[in-house]
């Protein structure tokens, strides 16, 4: 799909790990910044409410803190530069670099 990268994860679900598979996610998250995950509806509904609150304390976090994992201005140079996104201070915008 041409809006965003589509990667088949079945195989590394069956600790399979061919190189299509690998250079498509690592294609993914180089250029675009993420993918979407086919074939992966046998992941167990624990692990992905586990994954959901990972990500909820992970945004929870002091921006104190966030800010020590920041990356450094020009560390991304993905396809959307320059396109306004949500900030993590208040009445604001982010641009991503």
């Amino acid at each position: 799909d041409a809006r965003w990268p589509v990667v088949d994860c079945g195989p590394l679900l069956r600790d399979e790990f061919p190189e299509a598979t690998i250079g498509a996610i690592r294609a993914a998250l180089t250029t675009r910044g993420f993918f979407y995950a086919t074939n992966v509806a046998i992941l167990d509904a624990a692990y992905i409410a586990s994954l959901y609150e990972t990500s909820r304390a992970a945004h929870a976090l002091p921006r104190e803190v966030k800010a020590r994992y920041a990356r450094p201005k020009g560390a991304y140079s993905g396809p959307d530069v320059g396109v306004d996104e949500l900030a993590y201070e208040p009445a604001t915008a982010a641009t991503v670099r």
